[in-house]
């Protein structure tokens, strides 16, 4: 009988396994700013233990280049079989951006509602604004200011302080 623990452990030896191949991804992501979108080791649910850990790859690219970017990627990598390459509406450098004009423009705001965290989410393709409160309201206007294909807003996030 195997627990969690056990399943922690083999998915931390995969990732090892494909350190140097997410180091390939992302010094060629830093290369190519205009078209990566980021890269991330994609661990299988606890329920699929048989499912290898892979590495997403997100590519902003027009959909005639998206094969020619994928192939390009796995042979930079020892495992192209566990790379997964896909497409992408935002580059990472543009999800950056956007997350420090967010940043800029709501985080310094102290009062009721505010944003307690930005982030980008990589697999999403987007940039994640958490609120302090669960009213949708905020949000909303949040969304609408910033692209709502572009920002996902989480509500009822508050910092904790330990």
């Amino acid at each position: 009988m195997t627990g969690p623990g056990d399943d922690a452990a083999r998915r931390m030896a995969a990732q090892a396994e494909l350190a140097g191949d997410l180091a390939a991804v992302q010094r060629w992501g830093a290369a190519h700013p205009e078209v990566f979108a980021g890269a991330w080791y994609d661990n299988p649910p606890g329920e699929q233990p048989s499912v290898p850990v892979r590495i997403g790859v997100a590519v902003a690219a027009p959909p005639g280049d998206y094969p020619e970017y994928a192939d390009r990627l796995r042979a930079l990598t020892e495992h192209p079989d566990r790379l997964v390459v896909v497409a992408a509406r935002h580059s990472l450098a543009d999800l950056e951006a956007l997350q420090r004009r967010i940043v800029a423009e709501v985080m310094t705001d102290t009062a009721d509602p505010y944003v307690s965290a930005v982030r980008a989410d990589l697999p999403g393709n987007r940039v994640v604004i958490s609120v302090s409160n669960t009213d949708e309201t905020y949000g909303r206007e949040l969304a609408a200011r910033y692209g709502p294909e572009r920002v996902t807003v989480e509500y009822g996030v508050r910092p904790t302080i330990v």
